[in-house]
C-alpha cells in the first residue's frame, strides 16, 4: 500500500511538469534525455501491467477448465496445487513494480535541475510572470532558401525612413 502511495505521488510529480518538459524537448539535450528515460520506463511498466493481466486471465481460464474437468476431491486438490505454482508471482510483479517506481523516483528528482515547472491549473509558473516569447528564427540552416522576404523588408524600411507620416506612402 505505502509503495502504491508513493508511487501515485511521484506519477503525480511527473504530470505536472510534463508539459513544460515537452515544450523545452528539442531545445534542451538534457530534457530531451529525461523525457526518453521517462518514455522507457512507462514501457516498462506497461510490459509489467501487460504481463501481469495475462498471467492473471491465463490462471483464471485454467481455474474454470480444472473446476469443470474436476471428477473428485483428490483431482481437484492436485488442479488447485498445480494452478498455485502457476500463479502470477505476485512477488515477482511487486519487486518489479517497485523498480519502476525507483526509476521515476530518480526522474522526478531531476526535475529541480532541469528547471522543470509544474503546472498549475493549465498554466506553468513560468507563463504567469508574463507572455510567452516565440522564437521568430526560421528553421532553415540555409537562409539562401529563403525567398520573398527581402522587397517586403526594403519596402518596409523605406516606409519607416521616409518624410512625412508614412500614411500617404502607404496609400500609394
Amino acid at each position: 500500500q505505502e509503495a502504491v502511495k508513493k508511487l501515485r505521488s511521484t506519477v503525480s510529480l511527473i504530470k505536472r511538469v510534463l508539459r513544460d518538459a515537452e515544450g523545452k524537448q528539442g531545445k534542451d539535450d538534457a530534457v530531451d534525455f529525461w523525457l526518453r528515460s521517462l518514455k522507457q520506463i512507462l514501457l516498462d511498466a506497461e510490459d509489467v501491467l501487460e504481463e501481469n493481466a495475462i498471467n492473471s486471465a491465463a490462471f483464471q481460464a485454467r481455474e474454470v477448465d480444472s473446476t469443470r474437468l474436476a471428477i473428485d476431491l483428490g483431482e481437484k486438490v492436485r488442479n488447485v496445487f498445480s494452478g498455485i505454482a502457476e500463479l502470477p508471482n505476485s512477488y515477482d510483479t511487486a519487486h518489479q513494480i517497485e523498480g519502476i517506481r525507483k526509476e521515476l523516483d530518480d526522474l522526478s528528482k531531476e526535475i529541480k535541475n532541469l528547471g522543470l515547472l509544474e503546472l498549475l491549473g493549465g498554466n506553468s509558473r513560468a507563463e504567469n510572470r508574463g507572455p510567452r516569447r516565440f522564437d521568430t528564427d526560421s528553421m532553415l540552416a540555409d537562409k539562401s532558401y529563403i525567398i520573398g522576404r527581402d522587397d517586403e523588408k526594403e519596402k518596409i524600411i523605406k516606409l519607416l525612413v521616409a518624410p512625412g507620416t508614412g500614411a500617404e506612402q502607404m496609400s500609394n
